[in-house]
């Protein structure tokens, strides 16, 4: 556990001395929701709802939305990176666990990038007057919290498994780009998936990612009662849980190819 807090730290320090670069990634990763914002803001002119959400209340759903897709993990670039370049090698012949490492890791990065990019945020929020409507009780903004922790858990063991296809795959750039833009579409990144005709959204339901997202965006402001975010906690924990089982057996295969590389 020392070794990860040391990685953690280190990679903290390093960081701190990115912060520039820190934003300008935070601010491309959160530009969706902020465009989104910008083209509602036109549609909304003239009053009304659409799909249940009044103007106010889907910039609430964005401005949270911004927030949880800092979070959100790319960490397979990392390791598609890592596979194709050798570097992995370093890794193996060392004593610890290389999904640890890159959760300490990626977990020091967001910390800087949610630093960073906190106070541009509370300004624009300032400036444009944007008026935050969250749950009304205690407990479901701290289930919301939960489900941002969870949700960031499982982006992460998600992305992770795609990285390591790059152990079976010469080109990687065509899974990546198609996983960005799944990750846009169809985890409410772009828009609430109430938005989508219903056979979508069932398709969507039978996926982790509504739950990447949507479901904690959708919890902190309220739209999820008591019983539905107990049973959104526990399939994004069974989905987290899968898919770490499925990085293991991937990782194990793997790991088996790549034996010689880079030694």
């Amino acid at each position: 556990m020392k070794c990860y807090w040391l990685i953690f730290t280190s990679t903290l320090q390093r960081a701190l001395i990115y912060r520039a670069r820190i934003f300008t990634y935070a601010f491309i990763n959160t530009s969706t929701p902020l465009v989104m914002i910008a083209i509602w803001s036109k549609y909304y002119a003239s009053g009304g709802k659409v799909r249940g959400f009044t103007y106010q209340e889907l910039l609430g759903y964005y401005i949270v939305t911004v927030i949880v897709t800092l979070i959100s993990s790319r960490v397979q670039v990392n390791v598609t990176d890592d596979i194709k370049d050798g570097e992995l090698s370093n890794f193996v012949i060392k004593p610890f666990n290389y999904f640890a490492y890159r959760l300490s890791w990626e977990i020091a990065w967001h910390t800087v990038k949610l630093l960073v990019f906190a106070v541009p945020l509370i300004l624009i929020l300032l400036i444009a007057k944007v008026d935050i409507k969250l749950a009304p009780d205690i407990l479901t903004i701290l289930l919301g919290l939960v489900a941002v922790i969870g949700s960031y858990f499982l982006s992460f063991t998600m992305s992770i498994l795609i990285g390591t296809l790059a152990f079976h795959l010469t080109e990687t750039t065509g899974i990546s780009n198609l996983s960005d833009m799944i990750r846009i579409l169809f985890t409410g990144s772009a828009f609430p998936l109430t938005f989508f005709p219903l056979v979508v959204r069932q398709i969507i339901d039978f996926t982790p990612l509504k739950y990447t997202i949507y479901f904690p965006v959708q919890v902190l402001i309220g739209k999820y009662a008591l019983p539905d975010i107990l049973i959104g906690l526990g399939i994004q924990l069974l989905w987290t849980i899968i898919l770490f089982f499925l990085y293991n057996l991937n990782w194990q295969a793997g790991i088996k190819k790549f034996s010689g590389v880079g030694l």
